[in-house]
Parts: C-alpha cells; structure tokens; sequence
C-alpha cells in the first residue's frame, strides 16, 4: 500500500542510506512533502534531487537531534518517520558519552515528538551489531529474528544503537495526542555497501600501500552476508507501506527485521576482494598473524589505551570486538521481512556489482548523525547551481579562444580523447588515459600505459624512473574539450626542471554537469593511484611524485594523497575548486595531510574556487578575489558571450598562468602572511619574521615554496598582490604617511611614478581622530625607480578638508631589509585641487 500525499521525515538525510532513501522516495511515492533533517544540509543535494522530486516538496531542516524544539517543528503534520541519523564507531573513537547523547537520546526526543505532533509511524534503522556477534564469538548460521543468542555487547557503539531499538519498539501502541495509536518497527540491515562506501575506499587505500594486495584481516571461513545499499532503501520503504496497511500494521508493529539479500555469503575480507577485483587488487593468503596473538595485541593495546586515557588520546587500530566481528561467523535470513513486509531484494549480486562499480564514488554529503551544531553551506559567489551549470555550457560553446586549443599534434604524437561529446554522454564509467612529455619529446607527447617500465615499448621509452615525476590533472570541462593550457604549463616545468610530466585525461568523466563530475573524481583518483603504486614498486620513491591539479584537478590529487597516506612529495592546487568541497570533510577534498607538502594558489574564492585554506601555504593573489584585468568583459559584444569572462573564467585561470609565470622565473612572487587581506592592505603585515623565520614563501618549485622551518605550517594564509598581465609582477610598496588633525575628513590620491611614466595610484580616505595611515600596493619597479611621489587632495568641495598638512610621508619596500629601503618626505602642505610632486634622485 502507498502512502501517497503523506509527508515524511528523513533523519541522517545527507548520509549514505538517507540520502538514496529520499531519492527512492521521490522516484516511488506522490507525497506532498519530504523533510530531510540533518546537522548540515547543502545545497548540492537538493539540486542533484531536482530531476526526481516532481510535484513533491522538499523542506530541509538543519540542526541537532537533540533538539527537542528542532525536532517538534520538523514532526509537526508528518505521518511517518525514517529515523536512519546515528553515529557509526567501530574503532572505539567517540566517547560513549556523545554516542548515548545522539543515539539514544536523540531517538528518544525524536520518538516523543512523534506523540506530542501526531505522527503515526516510525521505522528505525537499526544494525546487525545490535545482535553480536558475543565476546566468545559465537557463530550464527542462517539465523532469524526467533533465534536465541547470548549476547552481551560490550562495546559502546553496539550497546547504544541496541537501547535505541529498544526504546523504538518499546513505543510501539502509545497513544498520540490525537488519540491515535504509533505504530513501530526496526530493520537491522546487514554489512551496508555500495557506492559512496567509504569502507571500501579505506580497505582500498590499504590495499594499495601494501602492493594492491589487501590485508586479510577475517579468516575464510568466518562468513557475513553484506546486503546493498539500494536493497536497504527499499526495505525501508516496504516497511513503510506495510505499517501504512491496516491489515499488516499490527502484525509489523513492534518487531525488528534482519534485511540482507542474496549477496554470497563471504568473510568481510573475501567480500571486500570480490568488490575490489575489478581494479587489480589481489589479497593476502591468510591473516598475517594467528588471531589468538591478534586478540592478545589488541587486549595490551586497549590497556595502553586506558592507562594513557588522563594524558593523551589514543585509539588503537584495531581492538578485540572488531576482531572477533570480522573473524565470527554471523548470517542472517530475510525471511520474516519477505513474510511480513513484502520486501524482495530488488538486485541481485551481479547487478548489485554493476551498479555499484563506482562504489569510490562519494554520497551526495557526508554527514552520517545529527551530533554537532549546523553550519549551512554558501555558494559565496555570483551564481546559483543552475546558473552554474548553464554559464560552463555557454563558455564550452561559445569561448573555444579561451578554454579550448585548435592546435592539433603531429601525427604519431598522443593526444587528448578526441571521443564527441555526444559518444562521452554515452560512454559507462571513467575511462583515464595518460600522455607523457619529457625534455626528449617535448613536443610530441607519447602514450603512457601501466606497462609503464617495460621500455621495449615505443610509447613508454622516453620515461626515466632516476627522475621526479610531475602529474598533471585537469578539472571540470562541460563538453569535453581540451584544456588548451596544458602544452604551456607542461613546457614551463621541463624548462625548469628535468622530469617526467604526466598529463591525465580523464575528459570522459568530466564532461557532465558539474555534480554529476563531482561524483566521478574519487574514481579518476583511485586510477592514477593505481599507477602510481605500479610505479613505485619498480623502486620509484613517492616522494618523488608532485601533481598539479587544477580546480577540481586539485581534488583529484588530494584524494590521491589520501590513497598513500599523504606520503607523495608535493601537490599544488591551482584555484581549488570551491562548490560542493568547501564545507566537505577534509578526506573528501585536498587538505594538508594528503602530501608532505601541499601548497594552493587561491584566484576565484568567491565563485569557482575554495575560499578557505587547504594546504601547508595557500597564496590567495590580490586576496583570491577579482583579479586585476578580469573585471571587463574582454568580448567585442556583451550582449551575445555575457560578461562570463571577466568575472568567472579570467579569474579561475589566473592561477594557472600566476604559476606558470613564476615558473619562467621573470620575478620572485612572494606571500605574506596575515590573518586577512584587508589586515595585509593596511600594512599590518610586511615581513615573514615571526611565522616563516624570516623567509618568506614564494610560488615556484623551490622545495616547500622556500619554507625552512619544521614542523610546517598548516592552513598558513599568505598574501601578494599581481599586475594585470604576465609576467604579473609587482613590488610591494608600504605607503605610510601622518596628517595633522583634521577638522574635516578628507581624500586624497598618491600616485608613485617610475621611468616610462609608469604609473601606480591609490587613493587614501583620511578621517578626523585619526593621524596615521599605512597601504600596502603593488609598483611594476622597483623601488629605486621610482622617480617621483605625487599628492593631490581630491574631497569634494562640500563636507571635505580643505587644506591638509602632511607631517611625512614614506615609501618602503616590503619585506624591509635595510634602511636605505625606507624614502621620506616631510612638512608637505596642499589644498584641495592643488597637486604637489616630489622628485626623488636614486640609484639602482
């Protein structure tokens, strides 16, 4: 039976099983409305739902489940509740304490909001751990819910989700407030998997630092049956028409059901080889020690752990429930859910497989509970997600000069896929290929394979393994063209160093609309990680290894970081892509623990690109803003391209060409750091002295951007201003200048001027109660060429300072290093509309 019209609630909404949950809602159910309450709704979800909601609305609530007054306004005229919000802990990581808070007590309030608003069903998702398996690891064989099992749960994870269940089926009968009756049940799901699993891409990770070969961690006999993820969602939503169905309410109404499916029954070890399989995993033989010595090590571990407890945090990377789950025989029947629910696996193994085979592919958020306070996502830029997605297809048409290269390569040299856009869109899966430059075929790029090393092959001969190793990765591209830039970037670092240059093509993934490219970079990540790993074993160092991703490429990197336990040498993140990363866990988007050094390059921080910092150094030019240039349109009509260029492709490439120019070397670009950009414009950071021991970072390939000192800085924000043009270099100039009081306030301009009548201007708001002035700006020459200081009171005639006397004012170069960097002039006096000049007689 439907529950057609009704409104629903979903908890834990932006989590694995939440969010296919509201989807298979929208594709199966006419409701009037969805609630998905989570502690951090984005608005990334709401758009990958928009081609399924239909007539149904979407209502998003952001807050904590223990929220009693949240979670009344969310039950309020709502007739059946999936409560699916929990903290998941395996590894004895949350203090119990936090988990009793949200998994007891949060289903607690939440069941009481139900009776004080009406709400006359409730389905709980509960877990195969609330089960057992016991501390003697006691098998169960094709067990059901009449099976009687000693189990006595130990570990805080299992004993909450099993009070919780409790308290669920405990309020099954009890009397609304409307005089109704709530009627509820559990399901108790097997191991979940499927895409998004982040299981999978920890056991993947793993795998791949151990020569993509996983650890065994269960014995073979020790068999589970994992169920699928969208088997999961539909049992829930046949639970749901069951306790809608008069008949079968009473019979559902207060029980619990196992839901697996016809998943092989595998050890957890067995079962994570048959998924990984497809990509070249193997698997150890057999654990690498005896499980009654693992079972001793973990004992010592948790008493380190408690005994460490008062002092320090420490979690062991295994303890003696994990072990004992992995290694327990612990099967379960659907049984009694295809008796009383209806529910028959809608996929079976194979198709489970196929459908899942991106299973590294990340959910549509990350959030798994309702445990910490909201903090809801902004866009921070000048479109919404549908302009977005609009704007990339209008630039993919319509500015080939900018983002796109007509020039086509040599005839026997590799090249981007030239597959159509039309045959992308049909294309299944993420098909990556690799183009190879070297200082031997510099303009002739060869194929690179994973038969890599094998240098009778032709397209492979020019790699040498004694050199680094630079790893290029594009972002997004809405209609699969090439990147025009990566011949000229590629050409920058072999002029600079002798390297290896690794161009990633993965254009087949990323010609989508942009969430749906998003869903598709952890797989592109997990690619080149398999190469890289086949690399490594023929005895190349990871430390070796720097990749240089731009825009949502920089992700791609970070998440190939995360894959070698951030041991690679260095990544570079050019304009980092913003939308949908910004408020991810950092494991989901480039942060500093992906590499030993990880640097970013900020361009676009209020549109495409990342506005926080995600790396040891991140260099946010002219503030990571608008870039100078960028602000006109650079189109001969703006009425047919839209001014697009200016404001979103200019400044999202800046750092692409910022980095490439200081490759060319034409000029040291220099950070400063600072706690913001309006603190480093008003002078108040002009030397590196205290955070960088005197050294201050530049963009280039110096080993770890110059920086000496140790530890590194994490999250280290540095500033520098550019010129419009390459080689966009400028010199730094502290203009400080002191004024009488004023009576009035008062604005006047200061312009420096070098040979050749170059010019540099700035215009100074002076207001009464304040003497002192300091602006930091950027001069094309350096500060011994500049000829002369100008200053001209330019107010208005009315409500401005007539005259203004100037005690001194001073330029500086920045960072100072001597004081001959320092030049003054003093008892300066000009009235409105009079400008005053000062030559200056200098030698270089």
């Amino acid at each position: 039976m439907s529950f057609t019209r009704g409104v629903c609630v979903v908890t834990g909404a932006c989590g694995f099983l939440g969010g296919k949950l509201v989807k298979l809602l929208l594709e199966e159910e006419n409701l009037e409305e969805i609630r998905l309450l989570d502690r951090c709704i984005r608005p990334e979800l709401i758009q990958s739902l928009e081609d399924c909601h239909g007539e149904t609305k979407l209502s998003t609530f952001e807050g904590d489940i223990r929220d009693g007054d949240l979670l009344k306004k969310v039950c309020k005229g709502a007739s059946i509740i999936f409560h699916t919000a929990s903290l998941i802990d395996v590894m004895g990581v949350i203090n119990y304490s936090e988990l009793y808070e949200v998994n007891v007590k949060g289903t607690k309030l939440l069941l009481e909001a139900c009776i004080q608003e009406n709400v006359a069903s409730f389905i709980y998702t509960s877990s195969i751990e609330v089960a057992g398996p016991n501390h003697r690891g006691d098998p169960i064989i094709n067990g059901n819910e009449d099976t009687m099992y000693n189990s006595y749960l130990k570990f805080p994870y299992s004993q909450t989700k099993k009070e919780a269940e409790q308290l669920c089926l405990n309020a099954q009968g009890e009397i609304l407030q409307n005089g109704g009756r709530l009627a509820t049940c559990a399901l108790r799901p097997m191991y979940i998997y499927g895409e998004g699993c982040r299981f999978t891409l920890g056991h993947m990770r793993d795998g791949i630092q151990n020569g993509d070969v996983l650890l065994r961690t269960s014995r073979r006999e020790a068999k589970v049956n994992p169920v699928y993820v969208g088997n999961v969602t539909f049992a829930h939503l046949q639970a749901a028409r069951a306790l809608r169905d008069p008949e079968k309410r009473s019979v559902v109404g207060g029980n619990f059901y196992y839901i697996s499916d016809d998943t092989p029954p595998l050890s957890y070890s067995d079962f994570n080889h048959a998924v990984l399989l497809p990509l070249g995993f193997g698997i150890q033989d057999r654990p690498f020690l005896p499980f009654s010595i693992l079972y001793l090590i973990c004992f010592l571990m948790e008493v380190v752990q408690a005994v460490l407890h008062p002092l320090v945090r420490f979690t062991p990377a295994l303890n003696r429930q994990l072990l004992i789950m992995l290694n327990t025989h612990f099967t379960f029947s659907y049984q009694k859910a295809h008796r009383d629910l209806g529910y028959t696996p809608r996929y079976n193994w194979e198709e489970a497989l196929k459908t899942g085979e991106s299973l590294t592919k990340s959910p549509t958020c990350h959030s798994i509970g309702l445990a910490h306070p909201s903090s809801r996502s902004s866009f921070g830029g000048k479109m919404t997600w549908t302009w977005i997605n609009i704007i990339c297809t209008l630039l993919s048409l319509c500015l080939t000069t900018v983002v796109v290269s007509d020039e086509e390569p040599g005839a026997n040299c590799a090249d981007f896929n030239k597959t159509t856009f039309q045959k992308y869109r049909q294309m299944k899966g993420v098909h990556v290929q690799y183009l190879l430059l070297t200082r031997r075929n510099a303009n002739c790029a060869s194929f690179f394979t994973h038969d890599c090393l094998n240098h009778t092959q032709n397209h492979t001969a020019h790699f040498n393994s004694t050199l680094p190793t630079k790893v290029i990765i594009h972002g997004y591209s809405a209609l699969g063209r090439k990147p025009s830039w990566v011949s000229g970037l590629a050409q920058a670092l072999l002029e600079k160093v002798d390297a290896n240059i690794l161009v990633v093509d993965w254009l087949s993934g990323a010609s989508y609309a942009y969430n749906q490219v998003v869903d598709n970079y952890k797989e592109v990540a997990v690619q080149i990680s398999i190469l890289i790993k086949k690399l490594t074993t023929s005895g190349i160092n990871l430390e070796s290894f720097h990749l240089i991703g731009i825009s949502m490429g920089a992700h791609v990197a970070g998440f190939v970081g995360t894959l070698f336990a951030g041991k690679l040498g260095r990544i570079t993140g050019l304009d980092p892509a913003g939308p949908m990363f910004k408020n991810a866990d950092p494991y989901d988007r480039l942060d500093p623990s992906d590499a030993m050094f990880v640097e970013a390059i900020h361009t676009d921080s209020d549109s495409f690109g990342i506005s926080i910092p995600v790396g040891h150094v991140d260099f946010f030019i002219n503030g990571g803003l608008d870039q100078t240039g960028c602000v006109r349109s650079s189109f001969a009509s703006i009425f047919i391209y839209f001014p697009v260029y200016g404001y979103v492709i200019c400044d999202h490439m800046r750092a692409l060409h910022v980095y490439m120019s200081a490759l060319n070397g034409s000029c040291p670009l220099t950070g400063f750091p600072c706690s913001s950009y309006e603190d480093f414009l008003s002078g108040r950071c002009t030397n590196c002295d205290d955070t960088f021991n005197n050294i201050c970072p530049q963009i280039g390939l110096l080993k770890n951007s110059g920086i000496t000192m140790s530890p590194l800085p994490i999250h280290e924000k540095v500033y520098l201003l550019t010129t419009s043009e390459v080689p966009f270099c400028v010199h730094h100039v502290l203009i400080e200048l002191k004024v009488s009081p004023l009576i009035k306030s008062a604005v006047v301009q200061v312009t420096l001027v070098s040979m050749q009548d170059i010019k540099t201007k700035q215009k100074l708001h002076l207001e009464t109660g304040k003497t002192i002035y300091k602006k930091v700006v950027g001069h094309p020459e350096h500060l011994c060429k500049i000829e002369s200081i100008h200053l001209k009171n330019i107010g208005a005639l009315i409500y401005r300072q007539g005259n203004v006397h100037f005690e001194y004012i001073c330029i500086s170069k920045i960072p100072k290093m001597r004081r001959l960097d320092t030049l003054c002039v003093e008892n300066i006096k000009i009235g409105r509309g009079a400008p005053w000049s000062h030559h200056l007689i200098q030698v270089c």
